[in-house]
């Protein structure tokens, strides 16, 4: 007796044949097991890309829309750097160059807006989506069975079966249109994976379209570097000889930050965009009141760091730069309003990352901060407008003082920038028991010895 069995499954129904005279075999049942099990986990996979392919389609509208957006950006950066490259060819085009300095810089600004608002959560968004289909094609093409289930085992038992057929109860051939039918479904989600290359095209040139303008961006700045610098201060063509391997190893500075270093050529071209015509007269570094809170005073670190590969500038920024906090309302705390403020002391403090750090500010408040804030004095030491050095704390503060202007020496050693007279200036200042000729005797000695070494965590 023949009997039709539909077993309903929400990948598609599967129908069995029966033959009800003969006893159902073990294998059978076994092999229908597994092919449930196969059904089983390719609906899940299906389930999932369907998820996937519902998404991608809204990432795809919104990725449509902006590079239609971006189109826009495109076509400003692009008017503008031919419109400063063209002022570049004459240095007499100051005012025409200022104004049109401007108008890149609020260009830039919208850029880098945008990069923050649009284009960062987009991208963040792709990397997440192209993640979970790469998941998503791992499982559909694991080696121990696309399905799930050991594929030798299931030819094993698929064999057996076959073997067995006249001893059946199973019809051989329905059970392999029902298996045949699976892999039609395999190959279905195969070519629904395919439509998520669309996309991928699509971000490839985006992609693009956002690298291109982005350079064209860089390009301005460098023109406009060229075009402001008209003192040279930006000049860094002693880092850059050994950068490009062309420098005498002999008189190679002490570099915190390697000459090969990206950080120096963004440093360069940033400063060269917001350069007036006066040049670059001093510096004031803004942060949030988050970095101060979290003591986190790497960036501004950074960027002095970087001012060893431009003597220029830095001859010009010692003693003139500033470092303000910047409210959440956008408003400004300067240094006189942080004024004996523990936390915005010891924030100053971590400056010293580079040791010689001090000498760039013009403020002796934040000079001393940066030399004391994370110390610790008596209340008796501490009056209205000094703190009263004695025993431990006099020794630790004339060991960094003199830490200081050691590693100012240092710094600048082999750039062509002479910092004693800028030492002696600190150390008349301080009025603290350390003679000039001592660090600079020291310093000539470590330096005859080979006893300097730089270690930065700024690499």
């Amino acid at each position: 007796m023949k009997e039709i069995v539909k077993i309903a499954h929400p990948l598609r129904e599967i129908t069995l044949e029966y033959d009800r005279s003969k006893p159902e075999l073990p294998c059978e049942k076994e092999i229908v097991a597994m092919l449930l099990l196969r059904y089983d986990y390719l609906y899940e996979i299906k389930k999932d890309q369907d998820k996937l392919l519902y998404e991608l389609r809204e990432l795809e509208d919104e990725l449509d829309a902006e590079a239609i957006r971006f189109k826009i950006t495109e076509t400003d950066i692009l008017t503008k750097h031919k419109e400063i490259s063209f002022y570049a060819t004459d240095k007499n085009n100051v005012e025409l160059m200022a104004e049109a300095k401007v108008g890149y810089l609020d260009l830039l600004n919208r850029i880098m807006e945008d990069q923050e608002t649009i284009i960062t959560p987009l991208q963040k968004r792709t990397v997440a989506f192209g993640a979970a289909m790469s998941e998503l094609h791992k499982r559909n093409y694991r080696e121990d069975g696309f399905d799930g289930v050991d594929e030798e085992e299931f030819s094993k038992k698929d064999v057996e079966v076959a073997e067995q057929w006249e001893n059946g109860t199973m019809d051989c051939f329905k059970f392999e249109d029902a298996d045949e039918a699976l892999k039609e479904e395999w190959h279905s989600i195969n070519i629904r994976q395919k439509e998520a290359n669309i996309f991928v095209d699509k971000h490839i040139a985006y992609n693009e379209q956002l690298k291109i303008t982005y350079g064209l961006s860089e390009e301005i700045k460098s023109i406009l570097t060229n075009f402001q610098d008209r003192e040279d201060v930006l000049n860094c063509s002693i880092s850059e000889s050994y950068a490009n391997g062309t420098g005498d190893l002999k008189k190679r500075p002490f570099y915190i930050i390697s000459p090969e270093d990206p950080r120096i050529k963004a440093a360069k071209q940033n400063y060269g965009a917001g350069m007036g015509t006066e040049g670059i007269p001093q510096i004031t570094f803004n942060t949030s009141v988050k970095d101060v809170r979290n003591l986190n005073a790497n960036g501004i670190v950074e960027q002095l760091a970087l001012l060893q590969h431009f003597p220029a500038l830095l001859e010009k920024l010692v003693f003139t730069c500033y470092a303000n906090v910047v409210k959440e309302d956008g408003t400004i705390l300067k240094i006189e309003e942080l004024r004996g403020d523990p936390l915005a002391m010891e924030w100053y403090s971590k400056f010293r990352a580079l040791k010689c750090s001090m000498f760039f500010f013009e403020s002796r408040d934040v000079r001393a901060y940066i030399q004391i804030g994370d110390m610790k004095f008596e209340k008796a030491d501490i009056q209205p407008d000094r703190v009263g050095l004695t025993g431990d704390n006099l020794q630790e503060v004339c060991q960094r003082l003199y830490d200081a202007c050691h590693f100012f020496m240092v710094f600048c050693h082999n750039t062509g920038f002479d910092p004693i007279p800028y030492i002696d200036s600190i150390l008349a200042e301080s009025g603290l028991p350390i003679p000039l000729e001592e660090v600079i005797a020291d310093f000539n000695e470590d330096l005859a010895s080979g006893d300097i070494k730089i270690t930065s965590t700024l690499v």
